[in-house]
């Protein structure tokens, strides 16, 4: 029940990670077959 959201944090997690590390959110984006936009968001929040 709950181990699609724990994978959807884990990617999260590394998304943030790769971004950090200096891939652009292009970049993290098409590997992961999500939106641009997507990642700007995961990233945007991890700030907090």
């Amino acid at each position: 029940m709950f181990g699609n959201i724990i994978e959807i944090k884990e990617r999260n997690k590394q998304m943030v990670k790769a971004y950090k590390q200096g891939y652009s959110q292009h970049m993290i984006a098409k590997v992961l077959g999500i939106s641009q936009q997507a990642v700007g968001g995961v990233v945007k929040r991890s700030r907090k």
